[in-house]
């Protein structure tokens, strides 16, 4: 998945801006032809202002905590847009993933996606597109330490990411 987000969401020769250090969005962009610049440490924040061709923003959202209990959106999360839409290119992209902690997403985790794309106007970015991911389920091999559990227990519940992709808002551009 991460490498058709850069392949759809970014061009060769520029930069994929990654908030997460994600090892897999890293080589993916570089084999895709793309400058990779991850942002993990407030430090890291210093450099992005010299970039000229950030045309992809990728990071995980919620920022380090579960889905099931997603603080309320608030103005800081329109001040987030805001900083990255200074960051990409005028027909950049920001992709927020956001991974579907259960099956059936709990009323709060959809008022919590409503939310983002709100906060995202406010902050000078668009709604272009939700993108669901699901992943198939992984089962344990014959051999390994599981194979004792029953056939049932030994899958894992399929993943399910929300992709939210925005875009800088006409006549927003800072």
């Amino acid at each position: 998945m991460t490498r058709r987000i850069i392949a759809v969401y970014s061009r060769r020769g520029t930069t994929v801006v990654d908030f997460d250090g994600d090892p897999n969005v890293r080589d993916e962009s570089i084999a895709a032809g793309r400058a990779y610049r991850p942002v993990t440490h407030a430090a890291d924040l210093a450099g992005l202002d010299t970039l000229e061709q950030a045309d992809l923003v990728v990071l995980r959202w919620p920022r380090s905590q579960p889905l099931a209990r997603p603080r309320p959106v608030n103005g800081a999360v329109a001040d987030l847009f805001h900083a990255l839409r200074l960051v990409i290119t005028p027909d950049g992209f920001v992709v927020l993933i956001v991974e579907q902690r259960s099956a059936r997403p709990a009323p709060t985790e959809v008022v919590h996606l409503a939310g983002l794309v709100t906060e995202a106007r406010t902050g000078g970015m668009n709604y272009l597109q939700h993108v669901l991911a699901i992943t198939a389920p992984v089962g344990l091999s014959a051999d390994s330490a599981g194979a004792a559990r029953s056939a049932a227990s030994q899958y894992c519940s399929p993943t399910r990411l929300h992709l939210l992709v925005f875009v800088v808002q006409v006549g927003h551009r800072d």
